[in-house]
């Protein structure tokens, strides 16, 4: 599952193409990501994440710089 910005990847782990290849971050192998994706299913994730708009990335890296951030740093589009 991804989708700290709103958006989702519909994902099942045993049904993966023959050829695709799966990466995390923390290279905690297939049974640790087995866990992750059921934890995600069962709602028990929380995902902390600044928003900024577009317009306002030089202020995102500014608060990464200071140490300001919660969680990850997503910038999404301007709204118009």
């Amino acid at each position: 599952m991804v989708g700290a910005a709103g958006g989702s990847v519909p994902f099942d782990f045993y049904k993966v193409p023959p050829g695709a290849q799966l990466a995390t971050s923390l290279n905690g192998g297939s049974i640790a990501l087995q866990e992750v994706i059921g934890l995600a299913a069962l709602g028990r994730l929380k995902i902390l994440v600044d928003r900024y708009p577009l317009s306002a990335a030089q202020q995102a890296y500014e608060d990464f710089e200071q140490g300001r951030l919660v969680g990850r740093a997503v910038l999404v589009p301007d709204q118009d």
